[in-house]
């Protein structure tokens, strides 16, 4: 992807995307938004969401506030400036903004939570651009320290009834990513109680509304998180979205809890994995059940393998289970030992047990083949010398399912195999137009490989292809590939009325990501914290903006 910095100066690769993000990309994008020029509102609303991720300073912020406080902009557009404002946030403390002027970001957004004549989707876009912010300064003032006012705020927001589940969800996912030293006492019990399912002064939350506030207690770590997680995950008259949001809080924390406590998550979840009829719920203990065995690994530790069996008990799970519970079976045997070095023998013997197992489930494993795709992920995230060469074998085989085919090509991305094998079946895979699906992965799958040449040979493709579909897909993977290479290209098809809306989209997105400084995008965020298997509308839509 370019040169690497050493000791913290800008490599030249740095240099020109800074330079080209300043110099082209963001007068192009201002444009777009210039309510002197005629747009299409899905360019124009792609347009700040890329100029939020572009800003290297606080030069957008009056920009958004005002798009994103007209009343008469188009819904979309507002979303966009909404949730850009919480995409300003910056991990490299010299790049933030000012705490003065992020005080009034957040007033405004406080103020739009507060707007009835606002539609919901925009309140809640702006309850969760509060989140994104969370970790951005606080203006010096002791009453402000943590965020203290904006959890406050928050809290009693949550409070009032609502008539959908989208403003709460929202409001919930924001609270839980406040700094956890600014949320009072008080506030951690009365969490603690809704997602227990206590009633709170008379009313008695709805089980989507706990999972979600279940999710922001763990994410904050209050007193006893695991154990309300355990208590949810046992009781099999709680609701599908609680116990679901128990067990992937448990996945997230893995690392966070002691040996002690590993041990009695894990061998209380075995027995939920037992005996549990649902679906979702019986997979997302199996990948919880695999993140605590990926945990105790590398902390050195051997009793989950050695007293408690977990490696073999998935690794039997995923060849018996019912073909709901194979998919998530499959991920959590990748996962349990995904970028894991071996520091003892057991876990030496693991990573090799649970690479085989994944490679005997692809070749031979029973189900379809949108089963067996989690197989080919679980054994990319696994990697190993060999994980490859089954991946690349069932990829070249246009006889196989194309859905399949692209989950191998995703694969062998994880796997990080960039030989030149590996590229050329690739770059066939993303030439051919047998299936649309097998060109999208291929083309993304070659982003993620990142190998030097990689952004040349997307953009020939790109050149040489008259599908609309194909020319969307190849922008976006040159996106995530970040390399200022393709910005000229992008800035041409974005600029072209005759490529059509989405090609547009794509290519403007585009430019946001590569010109984007933080390392991983900051609405990745908000997946990681919100609970998203209950997903509302709002949360859905967010979730699918690139």
């Amino acid at each position: 992807m370019g040169e690497v910095s050493a000791g913290g100066a800008p490599s030249k690769w740095e240099r020109r995307l800074a330079r080209d993000a300043t110099d082209k990309v963001l007068p192009f994008l201002l444009r777009r938004v210039d309510p002197a020029n005629v747009e299409e509102d899905g360019v124009r609303a792609a347009a700040l969401i890329a100029l939020a991720r572009c800003a290297r300073d606080g030069s957008m912020v009056h920009l958004l506030l005002r798009h994103a406080a007209d009343p008469h902009a188009n819904e979309e557009v507002r979303e966009s400036a909404v949730l850009g404002l919480g995409l300003l946030r910056r991990t490299d403390p010299s790049a933030r903004i000012d705490p003065e002027k992020l005080a009034g970001v957040r007033r405004l957004l406080l103020a739009l939570l507060d707007d009835k004549d606002v539609t919901v989707r925009v309140r809640s876009f702006a309850a969760l651009s509060l989140g994104l912010l969370a970790d951005q300064p606080y203006p010096d003032d002791p009453f402000a320290r943590d965020g203290r006012v904006l959890v406050r705020a928050l809290w009693t927001r949550l409070q009032d009834s609502y008539d959908e589940d989208d403003l709460p969800a929202a409001l919930a996912t924001a609270l839980g990513m406040q700094p956890a030293g600014g949320v009072p006492d008080g506030v951690y019990a009365s969490l603690h109680a809704i997602a227990t399912g206590k009633a709170i002064r008379g009313r008695v939350w709805p089980p989507l509304l706990r999972s979600h506030v279940l999710a922001a207690y763990v994410r904050l770590r209050g007193p006893g998180w695991l154990s309300v997680c355990l208590g949810c995950s046992r009781n099999a008259r709680e609701h599908v979205s609680v116990r679901a949001a128990a067990a992937i809080g448990i996945a997230r924390q893995a690392a966070a809890v002691t040996a002690a406590e590993r041990y009695d998550a894990a061998r209380a979840l075995l027995r939920s994995l037992a005996h549990e009829s649902h679906a979702l719920v019986a997979g997302l203990d199996a990948i919880a059940l695999a993140a605590l065995l990926r945990a105790d690994l590398a902390a050195g530790g051997e009793q989950l393998v050695t007293s408690l069996r977990v490696d073999d008990r998935l690794a039997a799970a995923a060849r018996k289970s019912e073909t709901g519970v194979r998919p998530f079976l499959g991920l959590a045997l990748g996962l349990a030992v995904h970028d894991l070095t071996p520091t003892t023998k057991t876990s030496v013997l693991v990573i090799a047990a649970m690479r085989d197992a994944l490679e005997d489930l692809l070749r031979v494993g029973r189900g379809a083949d949108d089963v067996l795709g989690s197989y080919a992920v679980g054994l990319g995230l696994a990697g190993g010398a060999q994980a490859h060469k089954l991946l690349l074998e069932i990829l070249i085989d246009t006889k196989r399912d194309p859905g399949l085919r692209g989950h191998c090509a995703l694969a062998l991305a994880q796997t990080g195999c960039a030989t030149p094998e590996v590229r050329a079946a690739l770059e066939h895979a993303a030439a051919e137009r047998i299936s649309p699906r097998v060109h999208a992965q291929a083309v993304q799958a070659l982003a993620l490989l990142a190998t030097n040449g990689a952004a040349t040979r997307l953009l020939s493709q790109m050149e040489r292809t008259r599908s609309r579909h194909a020319i969307a897909v190849t922008a976006a993977a040159l996106g995530a590939l970040g390399d200022p290479e393709a910005c000229d290209a992008l800035l041409a098809r974005a600029g072209d009325p005759v490529e059509g809306t989405h090609v547009r989209v794509m290519a403007v997105v585009a430019l946001g990501l590569i010109c984007d400084p933080e390392a991983r995008p900051s609405r990745v965020l908000l997946s990681a914290h919100a609970n998203y298997p209950a997903r509302t509308p709002a949360l859905q839509q967010v979730f699918h903006i690139q």
